[in-house]
């Protein structure tokens, strides 16, 4: 008997996702990171591609009270320079006009760091566990876009916040690399070939996303916890 409420307990632990498109569901026959976990574990995903930090933090709010001790969230942070909508697929005129006339970039990077803050206070009042991933950094300490393809570089990512159990580098590095030269090598170009994206979670190497998935399940298993260097992990072949 106690086997079988052990069992059943184990079925109801639910992994919480919140992200851009990097989380999202590919919606085609693929082994992405997102369809693997949607296989293996009860998967509640509020991922949606061109997700703002907004719309991140507020799906997870309105989540709150479902989520148990039992269960793991999984944050993959956007992009502070979306501005916020609530909903990413309903973009509204008065959307575009606020992004025309009100648009501040600075102003949107705080209320991402505000955001964060109160992440971190949630997750510790509640005990929840939680697993966070940078879609991409906070920022960057040369060229947002890495026209070049040899200015791809880890160390131009900058990141202001340090999570318990987290990954890095931002999965933006690992999409940017896979990139040929001749899409890339000006921001009109890299900007069209990111508009026309057909790579699952803008991600090409099965290897990857096999190994992004591993991280997702050890840490939910218990079997990993910490700071995750993504590109060890890779170079490494754990």
């Amino acid at each position: 008997m106690q086997g079988k409420m052990q069992e059943c307990d184990k079925q109801s632990m639910t992994i919480f996702m919140y992200g851009d498109s990097f989380s999202m569901s590919a919606k085609v026959r693929c082994a992405s990171w997102i369809d693997q976990l949607h296989v293996k574990h009860q998967l509640t995903n509020r991922s949606i591609a061109g997700a703002s930090n907004h719309y991140i933090f507020l799906k997870f709010m309105e989540d709150l009270d479902r989520i148990t001790s039992n269960d793991l969230v999984v944050f993959c942070w956007s992009e502070n320079q979306r501005y916020y909508q609530k909903d990413p697929k309903n973009s509204s005129e008065i959307n575009h006009l606020y992004h025309k006339h009100f648009y501040n970039q600075h102003l949107l990077e705080m209320q991402s760091e505000m955001y964060l803050d109160k992440i971190k206070a949630v997750v510790k009042e509640r005990k929840i566990r939680m697993l966070f991933f940078w879609a991409f950094p906070s920022g960057y300490s040369d060229s947002i876009y890495w026209v070049s393809s040899k200015s791809v570089s880890e160390d131009s990512l900058v990141y202001s916040q340090t999570f318990e159990n987290e990954v890095r580098p931002a999965l933006i590095y690992f999409s940017r690399i896979e990139i040929p030269e001749e899409n890339s090598n000006t921001e009109e170009k890299l900007l069209d070939f990111a508009s026309k994206d057909i790579r699952p979670n803008h991600i090409a190497s099965q290897k990857l996303h096999d190994e992004l998935f591993k991280i997702v399940d050890d840490v939910f298993h218990h079997r990993l916890e910490g700071q995750i260097n993504l590109k060890n992990r890779l170079h490494n072949g754990s």
